[in-house]
This record gives structure tokens, sequence and C-alpha cells, in this order.
């Protein structure tokens, strides 16, 4: 019988030699930000075509729910989203280039409108592009 292989515990060190947790995370956050955009204006362009009758599915969300293996619930709410997202030409530029995340995104819908989108936007997005720059800074060693 092999002896068992010791492992340092995952979280003492990096991944990968060259890259931090920290590096790491924030790569996957920053894609996985754009594959939600990605989804939820997918979604509704899918709800306006006739694909989901064409395949018998009783509502967009219903299909949607099949294909991603969510919920109708969840399905239906990237729709509320992303048909709200059309009429906000500011908040919809920022959610597609990350500024926003799906999360800040789907809070301002409840409240903005054409007319105070971009100050409800430029209120959120300092919160992002502040935390990423002082993460840039401590990672470079740059802060103090």
């Amino acid at each position: 019988m092999a002896p068992a292989a010791t492992a340092e515990p995952a979280n003492t060190r990096p991944a990968t030699a060259e890259r931090s947790f920290t590096d790491q995370l924030t790569e996957l956050a920053a894609a996985w930000s754009q594959s939600q955009h990605r989804i939820v204006m997918l979604a509704v362009a899918l709800a306006d075509s006739a694909e989901w009758i064409l395949a018998g599915s009783r509502t967009p969300a219903h299909h949607i729910a099949a294909i991603a293996d969510v919920e109708p619930c969840t399905a239906r709410e990237w729709l509320r989203v992303g048909k709200r997202v059309r009429g906000l030409p500011t908040t919809a530029t920022a959610f597609a280039n990350g500024t926003l995340s799906y999360a800040k995104v789907r809070a301002l819908i409840v409240v903005a409108t054409p007319d105070n989108e971009e100050e409800l936007e430029l209120r959120c997005a300092p919160c992002h592009h502040q935390r990423h720059q002082q993460d840039a800074a401590t990672t470079s060693g740059l802060a103090g």
C-alpha cells in the first residue's frame, strides 16, 4: 500500500505559483459578469423569438429554465432585468462592459429611468472602480 500523500492546506498558497487567489478570482468574476450579461440578453432575444414556441414550451421562461438548468423564476428574473435594461442605454452599456454587475443592475432597474440612470450609474460605479484600484495597489505593493 502506497503512503498517503500529504498536501499543504489549500488556503496557504496560491493555486498557481505565478498568480494569487485574488488575481484568479478577479479574472473569474469579470468573466462571470460578462457571462451574466450575455445570458440575460440572450434570454430576452430568445423570448422575443418564436424558438420557445416551436420547441413546445409553455413560456419563454420555461424554455430558458430547461436549457440553463435553472428554475423558471430565475429565467423570469433574467427576462425582467433584460427587458428593462433595453430601455436604459447607460445602464445597458455599463452592464455590458462590466462597470455594473448583474446584482447592481437588478437593483438599479427598480428606480432607474432614462432621465436619472446616468446619475445612478455614477453613484454605483465608483464602488466597483475604487475597490479594484485598491486591490491592484495592494497586489503591487503600492498601498500603504
